[in-house]
Parts: C-alpha cells; sequence; structure tokens
C-alpha cells in the first residue's frame, strides 16, 4: 500500500537529486520559491517512490470582447486587464498567470517583444482535471 505525505527538510536531496535525473519534467526552480508551493511525497513501505510540488496559479478564462472592438482598443483594453489581474494575483501570492488561447491573432499582442507583456509560450501539453 502507498500513502502521500506532506515533505520535509530530510526529503530535500532526494527531492533535487530525483528532479535532476529526471531530463523531461519541466524542473523550473524559481517555483520552489512561491509562496503557494507545497511538496507531497509518495512512499511504498515508508520509502519515497514520487516527488512533487504544486502552487497555484491564476488561470485566466475566455476572453469576451464586444464584437466589433478594434485591434487597437481591444489591445489597450488586455493591457489593462492584465494590470490588474498582475495586481490581483500578488496580493493572494500568486507568481504566475496562465491564458490558453486558441486565437492565434494573440499571439502578437502577447510576445510582442516591444512592449515585453512578460508572458512565454509553453511548448507542451497542458492537461486539465475538473472536480
Amino acid at each position: 500500500m502507498m500513502t502521500v505525505r506532506g515533505a520535509g527538510p530530510q526529503d530535500a536531496q532526494i527531492y533535487a537529486d530525483w528532479l535532476q535525473s529526471t531530463p523531461s519534467n519541466l524542473y523550473d526552480p524559481a517555483v520552489y520559491q512561491y509562496p503557494t508551493c507545497n511538496t507531497l511525497v509518495v512512499e511504498h513501505k515508508n520509502n519515497p517512490v514520487l516527488i512533487n510540488s504544486f502552487h497555484a496559479v491564476m488561470l485566466m478564462e475566455a476572453l469576451a470582447p464586444k464584437p466589433g472592438i478594434t485591434k487597437l482598443r481591444e489591445a489597450a483594453a488586455l493591457n489593462q486587464l492584465f494590470e490588474k489581474m498582475k495586481e490581483m494575483a500578488a496580493s493572494l501570492g500568486i507568481k504566475e498567470i496562465w491564458f490558453g488561447c486558441k486565437d492565434s491573432s494573440l499571439d502578437a499582442f502577447l510576445m510582442d517583444k516591444d512592449h515585453n507583456r512578460g508572458f512565454e509560450k509553453v511548448n507542451y501539453p497542458v492537461y486539465r482535471f475538473k472536480l
């Protein structure tokens, strides 16, 4: 039978070793400094077999721009929206805002290097589980 417990200081070295030996795990060391980061250890017969960390994120849902809005007005509205969302995330201790979008026309806005909005495009599958 397996059990799950919260990680403690005694797990730090083994977790670090396992993270380094798993090249496809998308390891981001900054995450472990996030205020909402927690780590769980799965054990079999009191021996760790899997360790994973998780943290809260702000996930933007579907945008609803006014039909016929100009690209300039939409860009200005998005700027205002992002500034407010960053403010709200910071107040909650959240360090990442995620935005899923199928509209490729938003790529230019989000990834515009001249305005450095801070977004990065993730190029791996993301899965959702609804409770």
